[in-house]
């Protein structure tokens, strides 16, 4: 388990499915009227063998903006604690 000073391992990173789409940062990270954005990121993020490592590194690390694991910010904060492996 990672200390408030050693940052939650990042390998699932390479596995993530949102890699195969580095032209597409909008999708991950929408302005606030980009819905359709964050719904094609959330589609890609269904389908990901590191959805789980994701979403749960976005709540351990308290991150605020963006799709991680499929669920937006306010999704993150409902769900409110990491999910079981």
């Amino acid at each position: 388990m990672p200390t408030d000073r050693e940052p939650a391992s990042l390998a699932w990173m390479e596995a993530a499915a949102c890699a195969d789409y580095p032209d597409r940062p909008e999708w991950w990270f929408p302005s606030q009227s980009a819905v359709v954005d964050a719904q094609r990121g959330a589609r890609v993020c269904e389908r990901c063998p590191a959805r789980r490592a994701c979403l749960n590194y976005a709540i351990t690390e308290q991150i605020t903006e963006g799709i991680w694991g499929g669920l937006s910010p306010s999704g993150r904060r409902k769900l409110g604690r990491p999910i079981a492996a």
